[in-house]
């Protein structure tokens, strides 16, 4: 297989060598880059190429903690960083599977004005403004 072609059908790698990159390598892998998916194709990313050692560690040490929360989140059997709640989600689901307030609360056991309060979090969150656009959301975006 081609090298272009195993790049651009291969999933992401998280192994590292020390070796520095030859610049024509980076070349070709950032030019590369720009056939990877992205958001609605609007290709919204940037990439710099860092090659100072201290600033490397900079870096490292800015994105740490955030890294740091990923895991806990992850962890703890969370979505990091999800758009709502892993509850509002639930409720978002049980509507999605076309289930009435009233059923979304008797299957998580909590009042309907609970319910309607994860709702109208969720709605905010996802800037929608009805069921059937947060059922078209989680069609969509949704897990």
């Amino acid at each position: 297989m081609d090298l272009i072609d195993a790049l651009r059908s291969t999933g992401a790698v998280r192994d590292f060598l020390p070796e520095p990159v030859d610049d024509e390598v980076v070349h070709r892998l950032l030019d590369t880059a720009r056939f990877a998916p992205n958001g609605g194709n609007r290709q919204a990313w940037r990439a710099i190429v860092v090659r100072d050692p201290a600033r490397k560690a900079a870096l490292r040490d800015l994105y740490l903690p955030g890294w740091y929360e990923y895991l806990a989140q992850s962890a703890a059997g969370l979505v990091p960083w999800a758009p709502v709640t892993d509850r509002e989600a639930e409720v978002l689901g049980l509507l999605t599977r076309g289930h009435t307030n009233l059923e979304i609360a008797a299957e998580l056991v909590v009042s309907v004005h609970t319910v309607e309060r994860h709702l109208q979090n969720a709605y905010r969150k996802i800037r929608v403004r009805n069921r059937a656009d947060a059922a078209a959301y989680m069609a969509r975006d949704g897990s």
